[in-house]
Order: C-alpha cells, then structure tokens, then sequence
C-alpha cells in the first residue's frame, strides 16, 4: 500500500481554510469611513473612547479623529478632510450616547455651519462672511474677546461679548440666539446686564425626572411674555404638544379622593391640570407641608382660609400637594382646585365625575372669578366635563359652550356641596 504525504494534506488543510477566511472577507459588509475634527482633549474624549471600545465598527463605521489647534484651521481644511461631525465651542455640539451603542449625529445639508471657536473677533468675522439668516452662539459663557484681559464666562467679558453681538445683529438684521448657563434655582448665571442687553429671553423650566418641558418668556420687547410652549422629551429630541390638557390629566379606573381637576390658563392658552393632595394625622406633633409645583406660602393660607371659615381642623394634620407632570403652576384661579383636593382627602371622598373648578380664593373665604374664565370654561366642555364650578361674581351674559353646567359659589363653605353632588 502507497503511503500519502502528510505535508501534502496540510497543505490542502491551509488552502481549504484559506479559502473560507477570504471568502469571509469578500462578503463581509465594509466599513463607512467617517471623519470628525475636534478641539481639545476633553471634547474628543467620548468619540475616543467609542472608538477604543470599539463601538464604531459595531455599527459599521470607521471612525476617524482629526486634532485641530482652532476652529480657523478646521474651517480651512474643511474641503480636504471633508469632515462630517465637530465639537463646537467649549463643549460638544453633536453628543454620542454612549450607554449601549453609538449613536452619531450629524449634518444632512450644506444650509448648517458649524464654527468651533471661542475667540469673539474670529466669530464675527466668519459670520460676516457667510451671512447666515440664524446664527447660534453656545454658549455665552465659554466666548471671549482679546480687548479684555480677563478670563472667559467673567462679568467684563459675557458684557462686552454680548454687547459686540447686539451690535452687530442690529447692524445687520441677522438673528441670533445667545445660550447662557443657568444657576441651581433656575435663573440665569452671570451678570444681569447680560438680559437688559438682548431683546427676548426664553427659559426651559422642567427637571430630568419629567419629560415635558415649559418654554416661557421672560422678557420680550416686541411683544408679551404670558404666552407659554409645551414640549415633550424624547428619544429624537423635542416635540412640541399641541393639546397639554391630555398630557396633565390622568385617566383612573375608579374614582380616588384627594384629586381634583382645575382648569388653568397660562398667557391665552387654557389648559386642564390635575391637584393632587394628601392629608393625614400629625403623627409628630407639628404638621408638615410639603408642596411640588406649587407655592407653598399660598397652601398654607388657603389651608387657614379652611380652617377659619369651613370649620376643618387643618392645624392637627399633615398636607402633601402635587401636580401633575410636574409643572410649576402661579396661577391664582386653580385656588379652588387646590382647596377641592385637600377637601376630597380630608373627608376621604372622591369629588363626582366629570367636575372641575376654576377660581380665586379671598382671605375673607370668597370666590373671586379667575382671569379668562370664559375660555377655561371652553376648555373643559371640549374635553368632557360635564360641570365645573366658577366664581358667583362671574359677570352673566357671556356666551356658553353647550354640554356643560356652570356652577357658582360665593363662598368657600359652599365648595363641599358642589364637589360631591352627582
């Protein structure tokens, strides 16, 4: 018998796998090249670390960094490195979250520039170049000018910085949205010169634990600033909501005590809102509250209102209030809300279906009529109430919208009878 040469069935082994691993290759999808330029270690940072998990190559793509020393220098190269995604400023423009995959986000068009500089001289200038209709500047803080000597986000700098930026938007019709860094209570960081400077300023009010955030106008010059805009947070970013009633009430299989709905409005905008209140015994002696949304100085003088004219013994017990979405509300016509909830936990009964209030509430216990309560009026028969209870100082004539009962009360004593007749 014939022995074979083992070196030959090696051989033939290295071919077989060979032509597995290339053909492997060959059909195996091929990376997207994508170029980004950065400035500064701390902004190239989580795209680095991306890349060192290796988190590009998952979704198919082949991440590159380019290091600039300035945005001038990315700004001239951008036709060579044809480069898709830049950090911005002091911080990142264009984030990648980085919990479970990566996710970049980049410009689809040619009509979004994006300039990462800090230097004021270097940004006007480009702006002077290109003209943009709208020019977004993020954030004032982080800008600075070689005229002052002092440190970027300083008193002199966000002034002068601000002030050369009005100039030149006045100067020239060009729009300009300046971000600015806001303090722990909300207000915003840095000298007050920086809002007596520009000429609208908006503010988002909300916290990480809601989704819906309030954009309200703090100063507008060229018009008013009760008028407000509801937003959602989501995945792909901000979606404005068209009807925020359907957002703050909330749909219960069975009657609960201690909730009640008010019909609020904010600027010309009506909307229905859901209290909520908890009272229990002072199990410590002194009764604590707490409030969420709400201002708390005000509770407690309805809460006295209560006791004083209503006969509720509210000094032996604890009150909690809430509302809905976590919204913080001002407006002095869901005082009656306010005061139904505390009623309906206190004696522990469910305010009938389909009522809601709108009201203010004297220290003397009456029922003053809520501003615009003719279109808070409208707004609860068109999402289904079937009664609400207003102000008997309500002037009469005013047009009704047809399905709902107007109740009136003169006085806050009154209020218990109408929240649980059916």
């Amino acid at each position: 018998m014939k022995v074979r040469n083992p070196f030959a069935g090696l051989l033939a082994l290295f071919f077989v796998v060979a032509w597995c691993l290339s053909g492997s290759v060959a059909f195996a999808k091929p990376l997207v090249p994508l170029r980004t330029a950065w400035l500064g270690e701390h902004e190239t940072f989580l795209v680095w670390y991306a890349r060192e998990k290796g988190w590009d190559k998952a979704e198919g793509l082949d991440l590159e960094l380019l290091p600039f020393e300035s945005g001038k220098n990315v700004i001239d190269e951008m036709q060579s490195s044809n480069w898709a995604i830049a950090g911005v400023g002091a911080m990142p423009a264009l984030t990648a979250s980085l919990s479970s995959r990566l996710y970049i986000v980049g410009i689809g068009n040619d009509e979004c520039l994006i300039y990462p500089e800090t230097l004021l001289e270097n940004i006007v200038a480009q702006i002077a170049e290109h003209r943009p209709d709208l020019v977004v500047i993020d954030s004032i803080q982080t800008i600075y000018t070689d005229l002052l000597d002092s440190s970027a986000g300083s008193v002199s700098q966000i002034r002068e910085c601000a002030a050369t930026l009005l100039k030149y938007a006045k100067s020239t019709g060009t729009s300009i949205f300046i971000i600015g860094h806001i303090t722990k209570d909300g207000s915003i960081a840095g000298p007050k010169i920086l809002e007596h400077i520009v000429d609208v300023v908006l503010q988002f009010e909300g916290d990480s634990n809601n989704i819906y955030r309030i954009l309200r106008g703090i100063k507008n010059r060229f018009g008013a600033t009760f008028e407000i805009g509801v937003f959602e947070m989501l995945d792909a970013g901000l979606r404005g909501v068209d009807n925020p009633s359907e957002i703050l009430l909330t749909h219960y299989e069975e009657p609960l005590s201690g909730i009640a709905v008010g019909a609020s409005a904010d600027g010309v905008r009506p909307y229905l809102i859901e209290v909520q209140a908890l009272v229990s015994g002072a199990a410590y002696g002194t009764p604590q509250r707490s409030t969420t949304g709400y201002d708390a100085r005000r509770m407690n003088m309805l809460l006295a209102v209560l006791e004083k004219r209503v006969g509720m013994k509210m000094f032996q017990k604890d009150v909690f209030l809430n509302f809905a979405g976590g919204f913080k509300v001002a407006d002095p016509g869901l005082d009656l809300a306010v005061v139904a909830a505390v009623i309906s936990s206190y004696y522990d009964r469910p305010v009938a279906e389909g009522v809601c209030c709108a009201g203010e509430i004297g220290l003397s216990g009456e029922v003053r009529p809520a501003p615009r309560t003719e279109q808070r009026i409208s707004e609860a028969a068109r999402l289904g109430f079937r009664r609400i209870i207003v102000s008997g100082y309500l002037a009469k004539g005013g047009k009704r919208p047809k399905g709902i009962e107007v109740v009136p009360i003169n006085s806050v004593d009154q209020l218990p009878k109408a929240l649980f007749t059916e």
